[in-house]
């Protein structure tokens, strides 16, 4: 039985269905085992990102257990999924969908939302700080603004609401430009890198605020 707990490579939740996640966390939740259930958590949330578990059944099971970080994530996920298809005037009122009208209004606040953070986002680009041997610090701060724009100008086919795939795609851009890395100091262009993937935890760990969640 713990070898299913285990949030590791070879764990069984690797390969495990909707249904085992659903089981697993209804056994932590009975012998009272708040790090299992999170670690449990944590593996289905993964899951769900890859693509590789519909997040439907982790949203009705996360919003009965009020489990914020797996039901924003599954939220997260499915928005991706449905795409302008939440914008449609029936969408709310679906008589078709299984999930509730609530569950379908979280989802086009987040809809709107992250689609707005991105607007936002593409012109600001995560602030750095000031490497030590760097001594033209605005120099660095102007040209990263400027290919952090230019990057996020490029052609893309992530949709605009799927802000983590999108600054994903960014940052590699961003790792290959030849004027990045001649115009910033070393350790400012190191630390401009990082700052995209700090803003992506950022953002991963606050999708509860983009979806309208308590």
């Amino acid at each position: 039985m713990s070898s299913l707990f285990i949030p590791a490579a070879n764990s069984p939740l690797r390969t495990a269905s909707n249904d085992i996640f659903f089981r697993a966390l209804r056994l932590a939740s009975l012998y009272r085992l708040p790090e299992v259930s999170s670690a449990v958590q944590v593996k289905w949330i993964t899951r769900i990102l890859w693509h590789e578990l519909s997040p439907v059944p982790a949203i009705i099971l996360a919003d009965r257990c009020d489990f914020r970080s797996l039901l924003s994530h599954a939220y997260y996920t499915h928005m991706v999924e449905l795409g302008v298809r939440l914008t449609e005037s029936n969408f709310i009122s679906d008589p078709s969908s299984i999930l509730t009208r609530k569950h379908r209004t979280h989802l086009l606040a987040g809809y709107h939302s992250l689609s707005a953070y991105w607007k936002h986002l593409r012109i600001s680009p995560p602030p750095f700080e000031q490497a030590p041997q760097c001594k033209l610090h605005r120099q660095c701060c102007a040209a990263w603004k400027m290919r952090w724009s230019v990057a996020c100008s490029r052609p893309c086919s992530i949709p605009e609401m799927d802000v983590l795939r999108r600054l994903r795609f960014v940052e590699d851009l961003l790792k290959e430009d030849m004027l990045v890395e001649v115009c910033l100091a070393s350790g400012c262009r190191a630390l401009a890198l990082d700052s995209i993937s700090k803003k992506r935890t950022d953002i991963s760990n606050n999708l509860h605020h983009h979806f309208d969640l308590a």
